[in-house]
């Protein structure tokens, strides 16, 4: 069973790099190796279609930018890179930019294990979005934005 683990993880490696591959394909490579225990090849998965999202390379979905976010915290999870949640909140902002509604749709159908993860995310990005004011006494106080555009329903 492993020596097949191996063979198709090497086999998802080797036509993400032989073929232009979609961000959606490339995402779907990645969670099945992340389930394999696959970690190494995941995160350069993850990473290819990170830089393409950045150099605008794709036409990427929501949904795709959904799936990247919770993609690295899995990947946070399980490795001991400390950017992934970084790489995650990104993924996660960018996301409710493109299509809050759509984010929010596709958040909103998360499985229990991946929604704790979702829950964990919106709550870094409103601690990271958090407004500095200083109060009568010279005390910094943290404002969090009144709104909910950061929360899953």
């Amino acid at each position: 069973m492993k020596l097949h683990i191996v063979l198709f993880s090497l086999l998802v490696v080797t036509l993400a790099g032989c073929t232009a591959a979609t961000t959606t394909e490339n995402l779907a490579g990645a969670r099945l190796l992340i389930e394999n225990n696959d970690f190494v090849s995941a995160q350069s998965m993850c990473d290819e279609v990170r830089n393409a999202v950045e150099s605008d390379d794709s036409d990427v979905e929501v949904e795709d930018l959904c799936k990247l976010a919770i993609l690295y915290m899995q990947l946070a999870d399980h490795t001991d890179r400390d950017d992934n949640v970084e790489y995650a909140r990104q993924a996660y902002m960018q996301s409710l930019e493109c299509d809050s509604a759509g984010a929010m749709d596709y958040y909103s159908r998360l499985g229990v294990d991946e929604m704790a993860q979702v829950v964990l995310l919106s709550s870094i990005v409103r601690s990271t979005t958090a407004v500095p004011e200083i109060d009568e006494q010279g005390d910094t106080l943290l404002i969090v934005p009144d709104d909910d555009s950061y929360m899953i329903p």
